[in-house]
């Protein structure tokens, strides 16, 4: 017979979805019993409804010795409990994936309660001795593996932080960043005059109108390529213009005889 926990046992509960407690309860019931028996809890599934979407599993330990215990191997089974049934995992992955996540809370809140015991530790020694700095008691607390009284008699013997220097890396990589700005902003010469200008154009040069000439000729072929489709001029056929001159004589002649009757 399963006991039953105490009244101030600890005594947890998960709320799962009803369609997936097969993956719970497993076949004829041996992924639950598997689970109780890895976890030394007692694991309690109500009678479901069909109209339920979600089932309250109580998880109570039965193999603890103390309430912080009973506490620790509750939290470890309800957290099996949702990887089975939410994450589809089978029971040994779980179990795994459930020690790792508590492994690695465990180092966290272990970091930090080391933190807040350095910070206490700095605190009382910048109380007791305040001629010391703070980052200098922070190093000699580091130097003496967190034991304050053997960090005092450091700061007593002259113990100091250490001066931290910029290392060869931070030299090499602040160096090309200036080289890489003197080759994108280059520096103007001093001397204007050493700037080599382009040659004056002289009218009337044969060489200048070589040039105007040749550009003239390159903007027609352009204004012909820019219009393939018109057909090229040809010259209007226009007849010869008569001499002023002659014409002038052939009507002085012809009023002559007109009045001379000639």
């Amino acid at each position: 017979m399963t006991p039953m926990p105490s009244e101030n046992a600890p005594r947890s509960a998960v709320s799962l979805p009803s369609h997936v407690m097969g993956r719970l309860i497993g076949k004829r019931g041996a992924i639950i019993q598997e689970l109780e028996k890895s976890t030394g809890c007692r694991v309690l599934i109500p009678p479901r409804s069909s109209d339920e979407a979600s089932v309250f599993v109580t998880i109570y330990s039965v193999s603890s010795r103390n309430a912080d215990e009973a506490l620790m191997h509750e939290a470890r089974c309800v957290r099996v409990a949702q990887l089975l049934c939410l994450e589809g995992l089978p029971l040994a992955d779980a179990l795994g994936q459930a020690d790792a996540e508590r492994q690695a809370q465990e180092e966290v809140e272990a970091a930090s309660a080391k933190k807040e015991q350095e910070k206490l530790a700095r605190r009382r020694i910048l109380v007791s001795w305040p001629q010391f700095e703070e980052a200098d008691a922070e190093a000699a607390l580091r130097e003496a593996f967190d034991d304050e009284d053997a960090a005092i008699d450091l700061l007593l013997g002259g113990f100091r932080a250490p001066v931290m220097k910029p290392s060869l890396e931070l030299q090499r990589s602040s160096c090309n960043e200036q080289d890489k700005v003197k080759e994108e902003y280059p520096s103007l010469p001093a001397d204007s005059n050493s700037v080599a200008k382009p040659p004056p154009i002289l009218l009337g040069s044969q060489r200048n109108a070589n040039r105007w000439e040749r550009r003239r000729v390159v903007e027609d072929v352009k204004v012909v390529e820019a219009f393939p489709s018109l057909p090229a001029s040809r010259p209007l056929n226009r007849k010869p213009s008569v001499n002023t001159a002659q014409a002038a004589r052939k009507v002085a002649e012809r009023r002559q005889r007109l009045l001379f009757g000639a």
